[in-house]
């Protein structure tokens, strides 16, 4: 039969092993806490590289849309798919007032959608409402204001890019713009 001594000293060992095993649960769950921490912060910085992408590709929409809106690019002998929708939605939109404020979508077609990759595609759309004229401010009130006021309108651009195997980001971006003043009684 061990003595008290011997026995005491077995007891000691047994309590270092449970004292080292709880020490290397502890170190365990700590570790896996941290790791949980680096993988929500790798999973935050993909998220905003790819809202990042996504708000330019907005603002690339409303880039286009301010540069199609100009008459003179409209008269270009090449003008884009997306570009003659515009134009054609813009005269439509002017020469009907009753459309005065109502929304209208321009579909995503040629430039504005970009050749898609193995690894995203990504487009915009643009919803263009025509606000009315400005006011003719600074001249004679007798003037024909349809003449030299320019139009006012509201331009949205509704991006999305997709990722093969993730989510899709989406972005709008909204922009007042006149357009230049034009010489029809429009």
């Amino acid at each position: 039969m061990p003595t008290r001594s011997e026995f005491r000293r077995r007891q000691e060992g047994a309590i270092t092993i449970i004292v080292v095993l709880m020490l290397l649960v502890l170190l365990m769950v700590a570790a896996f806490g941290m790791s949980r921490d680096a993988l929500r912060e790798l999973k935050t910085t993909a998220s905003s590289r790819q809202g990042a992408e996504v708000f330019n590709e907005a603002d690339t929409g409303l880039n286009w849309s301010i540069f199609w809106m100009y008459p003179p690019n409209q008269a270009l002998g090449s003008v884009s798919t997306g570009g003659q929708a515009l134009a054609t939605r813009m005269g439509y939109l002017t020469s009907n007032p009753d459309q005065l404020g109502k929304s209208y979508n321009v579909a995503a077609t040629g430039d504005m959608i970009y050749a898609p990759t193995a690894n995203k595609s990504s487009q915009f759309n643009v919803d263009i409402t025509q606000m009315g004229r400005m006011p003719a401010a600074g001249i004679s009130q007798n003037v024909n204001a349809a003449l030299v006021s320019p139009l006012v309108w509201s331009v949205r651009s509704n991006a999305s890019v997709t990722y093969a195997g993730a989510a899709t980001y989406q972005h709008s971006r909204e922009a007042w713009i006149t357009t230049p003043v034009s010489h029809s009684t429009n």
